[in-house]
């Protein structure tokens, strides 16, 4: 083989090392760096959802304070007169709280109100007995001692729903207590549509326990455990789906959030690869056929 063969396979073989060696370096190191963002934009949407959540449990909460520190409210559950009934206990309290159910409980554990309004139909409802099961003397729901109150989420039958309990005071939050308010309202597919909305992401939601749950979140259950962080997984080349737990209002791992989101951010990283290296090859070309051109201009030199 000649001298001048010997040199061009020589640099053939070191470019095309070189791009090999390239190519590695972008798909482990540039791309890698593309989905980690991806991925930590995944747990900060899914930390927005839970956010939106807890913000609305909040504002119900606070709400409902306002009704238990209240000396008409707190003069109720003991004597259950008419003119506060007729006045505070009406459809458009209901619709106006977006509150599905509100009861009244005296110290000894006893429900000696309750109401239930279906708010997309403005019609009466029953107060479910699996709502009432978890209403008991001794239940962290009436035990007031440490925290003040208590709010969260709740696992029903008929759907999960939206909780919160306040110890009826005076007007000046002053006691004895005379017993608990309760608040409550579905966490049903209108709300996860607003939840959507002010997030602008789409949400599903599933009860740890059921059967019935999609594969993802079937998957996502595996990897996730109390408290843990967001599971996030890349579903496909352009799904990428995030999911967290939420506990109930006894702290227990109750529900399973999920959220889909497009991966823009790696589709972009392939992009920026795939441009990245069809530079480099371009200019690894235009560079060897500049040198195999200079190259050949010695050799001729030489052999004159």
């Amino acid at each position: 083989m000649s001298l001048w063969k010997k040199t061009i396979l020589l640099i053939s073989l070191t470019f095309i090392i070189v791009i090999i060696v390239l190519y590695f370096i972008s798909q482990n190191i540039m791309l890698r760096s593309f989905i980690i963002l991806e991925e930590q934009i995944a747990v900060r949407n899914v930390e927005r959802i839970k956010n939106a959540i807890h913000d609305h449990i909040e504002s119900l909460s606070y709400y409902a304070a306002d009704w238990a520190s209240w000396d008409d409210s707190y003069e109720f559950v003991i004597d259950l007169n008419d003119n506060y009934r007729e006045t505070n206990l009406v459809d458009s309290t209901f619709t106006n709280l977006k509150i599905n159910f509100l009861m009244f409980i005296n110290t000894d554990g006893r429900v000696v109100y309750k109401r239930g309004l279906d708010l997309k139909e403005e019609v009466e409802m029953t107060v479910p007995a699996s709502l009432l099961s978890h209403i008991k003397l001794h239940s962290v729901i009436l035990r007031h001692d440490t925290e003040g109150f208590l709010d969260g989420l709740l696992y029903l039958p008929e759907g999960p729903v939206i909780i919160t309990s306040h110890p009826l005071l005076t007007s000046e939050d002053e006691g004895p207590a005379r017993g608990t308010l309760i608040m409550a309202k579905f966490l049903d597919s209108a709300l996860l549509d607003h939840f959507s909305e002010r997030t602008r992401l789409p949400i599903k939601m599933h009860y740890i326990k059921s059967n019935n749950m999609p594969d993802d979140f079937f998957e996502a259950k595996g990897h996730l455990s109390s408290g843990s962080s967001p599971y996030i997984n890349a579903r496909s080349e352009d799904i990428i789906g995030g999911y967290s737990i939420l506990k109930d209002i006894f702290n227990k791992p109750a529900f399973i959030l999920g959220t889909n989101m497009t991966r823009d951010i790696y589709t972009q990283g392939k992009n920026s690869v795939t441009y990245f290296i069809l530079s480099i090859v371009l200019v690894i070309i235009v560079s060897g056929i500049i040198m195999l051109l200079y190259l050949h201009w010695l050799y001729r030199v030489h052999q004159h």
